[in-house]
């Protein structure tokens, strides 16, 4: 049937407006790692940057999906993992004058400062750094390597690891390629109400995610233009429920350089000039500011210009402690992924518009036909697009939304 239908289609590419001038080529579909099989339900992919691209600009693409650089924390996960690159050469290359090669980034990284070269490794999602597949005599720091990967010794592919430096040079290129894991939780698309019957105040709560980071003052300024307010938690019991809308989404969560985790931000602030570290903190509704829940010897003050609060983990990636933070990021203390947001009342209904692309075709009597898609050509991974379309002479046309999507490909077959 595939040989009778090659002269009936048409395939279409569809970019996103906001398209990057290079993106990565998608080497394969999510996949699912299922837990019927022995996995963990997560989702795995593969992205090619044939010119290569550095650990920090994978990981940045990666938590812009709404993911993380993947994480395998065991033999059979590192073993799902590798899979997904082991069979595509366009992945591996060999390092410079040696016969070893460089594969894709993983989400491990070295904290700074750590003792050389097997101190301090950590994952991207604070998962317990016990195992590691690495290399032959790896981890060795050759070129000052902090940055996690897959590598072959003495040939070009294996599902070894290595350290490579993140800051590439002639005799270190970067890697061609990353691989993005996503956790199946997500967060709710709605405000949740924490209701007077569970013990709450009735107050309406909802969890925003910016991959690319945003500052305190930029959150304050959306939560109010939504007719909200940064949350306030000022109980135990509040804390618990805040924190309850991000603890089961990664995608709120990274783990700075030294190995602490950074969460979202909340409504609590320091007043200009107050005494360092821990005067003059307030909530930004006025609300008195009683209770505290400070993570371990916070607030610190430590980079200086810390008068803003968000969740934090010591030493992990995430927990319901607190810490001060800068409004202004830096490479040190890069902002925040997201934001809580609450309302006294229910809040006033919001209206979303996402693109869509529209597909016509001409039909002919009494026949059978079939849309479908694919993220990447050549493919054979084709997706139906809605149910068969019924042919009646007409020019029949459906749409297709592409929203998160930075491309599709489409095809029409003629059923049989």
């Amino acid at each position: 049937m595939k040989t009778k239908l090659t002269n009936k289609f048409t395939v279409l590419r569809i970019f996103g407006a906001l398209m990057a001038a290079q993106l990565p080529t998608v080497a394969g579909e999510r996949v699912e790692w299922p837990v019927a099989s022995g996995g963990n339900g997560h989702f795995y992919q593969a992205f090619l940057v044939s010119t290569g691209i550095t650990w920090q600009a994978a990981w940045d693409a990666a938590t812009a999906m709404g993911g993380y650089l993947a994480t395998p924390t065991d033999a059979a996960e590192n073993d799902f993992v590798f899979s997904l690159v082991s069979g595509d050469d366009a992945f591996w290359f060999l390092r410079p004058n040696t016969a070893n090669g460089i594969g894709p980034w993983l989400g491990g990284f070295q904290a700074a400062g750590a003792a050389e070269p097997g101190g301090g490794w950590h994952w991207v999602t604070g998962e317990a750094f016990g195992y590691a597949n690495w290399g032959p005599g790896q981890p060795d720091n050759g070129g000052s390597a902090d940055r996690l990967h897959f590598a072959g010794f003495g040939t070009p592919k294996d599902k070894t690891c290595n350290d490579y430096p993140g800051t590439p040079s002639a005799s270190w290129p970067s890697p061609r390629g990353y691989i993005v894991e996503w956790s199946p939780a997500s967060p709710p698309t709605t405000p949740v109400q924490w209701t007077v019957a569970s013990g709450g105040n009735g107050h309406f709560y909802q969890a925003f995610l910016v991959p690319t980071g945003i500052t305190w003052q930029a959150a304050s300024d959306a939560a109010t233009s939504l007719g909200g307010y940064l949350a306030t938690a000022t109980n135990a019991t509040e804390n618990d429920f805040i924190y309850s809308l991000v603890s089961g989404d990664n995608s709120f969560w990274f783990v700075n350089i030294n190995g602490n985790g950074v969460g979202p931000w909340l409504g609590g602030l320091q007043s200009d000039g107050a005494l360092e570290p821990a005067g003059g903190w307030h909530w930004i509704t006025g609300e008195p500011f009683t209770f505290t829940i400070w993570g371990t010897g916070q607030p610190d003050n430590g980079l200086g210009g810390q008068n803003r609060l968000h969740f934090a983990s010591f030493p992990a990636l995430k927990d319901k402690t607190w810490n001060d933070y800068a409004d202004a990021p830096t490479a040190l203390q890069p902002s925040p992924s997201g934001f809580i947001v609450e309302w006294s009342s229910a809040p006033p209904p919001t209206l979303a518009a996402f693109t869509a692309v529209e597909l016509c075709l001409a039909t002919m009597p009494n026949t059978q036909y079939q849309i479908q898609w694919t993220s990447s050509l050549p493919s054979t991974n084709w997706t139906n697009l809605g149910p068969p379309i019924a042919g009646d002479g007409t020019t029949k046309c459906l749409f297709d939304s592409t929203r998160g999507s930075t491309k599709r490909f489409y095809q029409v077959l003629v059923l049989p």
